[in-house]
């Protein structure tokens, strides 16, 4: 995702997808799916309820929106009090889409997500980019380190000596 959604080229100072999208052929169909790819929302969602069907809520936690998704894999990881990061595709319809990839934070860890987030990236100490990239992290070491658990990974003790600016 991040290889052509997000990177820019050197060359150009865009991503692949801008690029793609200033040469697709005028007429042609199917400009407007690639446009709905160049308009994503990667960012940390904190899971609401199933809705009906396949369609589950999800608030982005850092613009405080919530959205509507139509996701058939509900039972895919999603807990209540839970945080997740992700990539929303908007839709020509009503709802949105996800990409395939999660990246599912222990469910331990929502309250210190939170009160980072009220901490940091509110108060602009911390771009969400930065943040997310620390999350991530955190994650990784979760899963390294399997003798620790989250608890102390997901503190202010680790987070801070890690991340000390």
């Amino acid at each position: 995702n991040w290889y052509l959604l997000d990177r820019k080229l050197s060359t150009k100072l865009q991503a692949p997808i801008e690029i793609y999208l200033e040469q697709f052929p005028s007429g042609k169909e199917g400009k407007e799916s690639y446009f709905h790819l160049n308009n994503t929302n990667v960012s940390i969602f904190e899971y609401l309820k199933d809705t009906r069907g396949s369609c589950i809520m999800v608030k982005d936690v850092f613009a405080d929106e919530k959205y509507k998704i139509f996701e058939p894999r509900t039972n895919y990881g999603f807990v209540k009090k839970g945080f997740f990061e992700g990539r929303l595709v908007p839709t020509q319809f009503d709802y949105f889409i996800f990409f395939n990839d999660f990246l599912f934070h222990p469910e331990i860890a929502y309250p210190f997500i939170k009160d980072k987030v009220k901490k940091e990236v509110d108060k602009n100490l911390v771009d969400r980019t930065t943040f997310m990239r620390r999350l991530t992290n955190l994650r990784l070491k979760l899963s390294r380190y399997q003798n620790i658990d989250a608890e102390t990974i997901y503190s202010d003790a680790t987070y801070d000596k890690a991340f000390r600016q």
